[in-house]
């Protein structure tokens, strides 16, 4: 399922926090992500780095330069919901409708 992220949060150390559409809050440590994609390290080597990161266009990923992107469902499926936010009809319309066809 692809959930579309609506807002990314950058946390102490190298976690985020992001709001996806079906109004859940997950929490991801990007350091889990390390030993596989080494070039990650480079987000805790340089803070202002990582606080540059923002949404793609699509909601399906966080972007921080050319080389450092991290895909959206990953962090939806592997980290921890530390809350609920209301989201709009518009949201919950748009969760229905990417539910209905996964």
């Amino acid at each position: 399922m692809h959930l579309r992220a609506l807002k990314v949060e950058f946390l102490k150390d190298v976690v985020v926090q992001v709001t996806y559409q079906d109004g859940k809050m997950i929490r991801y440590d990007m350091s889990q992500m390390f030993e596989k994609y080494p070039q990650l390290e480079e987000l805790r080597r340089n803070r202002k780095l990582f606080e540059s990161g923002h949404l793609d266009l699509t909601g399906f990923a966080v972007i921080w330069n050319d080389e450092l992107d991290f895909d959206a469902t990953s962090i939806y499926d592997d980290g921890e919901v530390v809350g609920i936010v209301e989201t709009t009809l518009n949201q919950q319309v748009g969760f229905l409708l990417v539910s209905a066809t996964a």
